[in-house]
């Protein structure tokens, strides 16, 4: 149902999952809004310089069903804060979401409890990784991963994060790896078959832009 806060449109969206599985992990709408997540980790885990968890719940909406809400209703960050700040939250992940038409990106940290929204430059204080100018990002592997970024910093392209920082900072379990490019509404998309991992098959192309055409 669309938020009462935000205009009732509602807008087409690709979501990248599984068949039978009704919620969003990752995907993007014909807004240039794309979405990517990752787990907030544990308590032994947790991001330097980040306030205690609080406890999970089940009482809210599951993450999976917040960020189709996002996909269905948001058109810009703003928005996409708002849904974030309004809904009943049961848990801790980060979020790295992009706007392709400013084009921006942003980067949220969400508890149970409360919402962090992080821009790009922001003090470095502010942000609990470390970042380069004009780039934001969040990995499992934080040090490996600013690494690598810094090394290619300012050349980064579609063949040395297919061949070297998706590879090299990829998870065990990495079921799906998806390559936006916001701007152009387009997707690169690789999934794990029962014996290797998603960034070692071949990436199929998907342009959304076309897909609603249909």
């Amino acid at each position: 149902h669309p938020d009462p806060e935000l205009p009732g449109q509602r807008f087409g969206f690709g979501n990248v999952g599984w068949a039978g599985f009704t919620g969003v992990v990752t995907g993007m709408n014909e807004q240039g809004i794309a979405i990517s997540e990752m787990g907030y980790g544990t308590q032994k885990e947790k991001l330097p310089g980040t306030e205690p968890y609080p406890p999970e719940t089940l009482e809210g909406e599951g993450m999976p069903f917040r960020l189709k809400r996002i996909l269905s209703y948001a058109k810009s960050l703003d928005e996409v804060g708002a849904i974030f700040r309004s809904s009943e939250r049961t848990n801790q992940f980060v979020y790295i979401i992009s706007d392709g038409k400013i084009p921006d990106t942003r980067a949220f940290i969400n508890t149970s409890r409360t919402v962090r929204e992080y821009r790009l430059n922001q003090s470095p204080d502010s942000y609990p990784i470390p970042q380069y100018p004009n780039v934001l990002f969040g990995s499992h592997n934080h040090d490996d991963c600013y690494q690598l970024i810094g090394k290619h910093l300012g050349k980064i392209d579609l063949e040395i994060l297919k061949n070297e920082i998706i590879p090299s900072i990829a998870m065990k379990s990495n079921l799906q790896t998806v390559i936006y490019n916001p701007e152009k509404l387009t997707m690169k998309i690789a999934n794990a078959n029962e014996n290797e991992v998603a960034y070692k098959q071949i990436y199929v192309d998907f342009d959304l832009k076309d897909a609603l055409k249909h």
